[in-house]
């Protein structure tokens, strides 16, 4: 009986021990994205890192969206962002985003003679928004994102994707 109860405490210890190094261990994910402003759909990829210690819960990342416009313009975003994961553990959990957002627009003109020349706009702006996660396997989370982007290229942001563990 000591040995089964030893076996259980030994594999809950193992057990928390191995979702805790999984919180802190990278993701690297893609998905679509729609921006309600530009009404236009995109792409998306991105990569978080959790942190663990003192701040559980907390991860930092980076995304790239490339929004498919129409020809000759192009527009893509880049966010630093910080998440704060306030439910879970478990395969569902729910988190904050904030951070800062950088928009980039620019069309191509065709000045005839002339050649073509490039105007294009650089800004930078605030997100917050929260997100959603579900873990479909130990190494797959499908995940669901609302933001607002406070710029100069005021929008809602949704975007849906899957997360893989590295």
């Amino acid at each position: 009986m000591r040995m089964l109860k030893l076996a259980t405490l030994l594999g809950a210890a193992g057990s928390a021990l191995f979702a805790r190094e999984a919180a802190a261990q990278p993701r690297l994910g893609a998905g679509l994205v729609y921006g309600t402003d530009i009404e236009e759909v995109g792409v998306q990829l991105n990569g978080y890192y959790g942190l663990d210690g003192s701040l559980d819960g907390l991860r930092l990342g980076a995304e790239f969206a490339y929004y498919f416009v129409d020809d000759p313009a192009s527009f893509w975003t880049v966010d630093l962002n910080g998440q704060y994961r306030f439910v879970g553990p478990g395969p569902f959990g729910a988190y904050f985003i904030a951070g800062l957002d950088i928009a980039r627009f620019s069309i191509d003109v065709d000045l005839g003679p002339l050649g073509d020349d490039d105007v294009s706009d650089t800004e930078v702006g605030l997100n917050l928004g929260i997100g959603a996660e579900y873990a479909v396997s130990h190494n797959v989370e499908l995940f669901g994102e609302l933001k607002y982007v406070i710029s100069d290229y005021d929008q809602a942001v949704f975007a849906v994707g899957a997360r893989f563990l590295l």
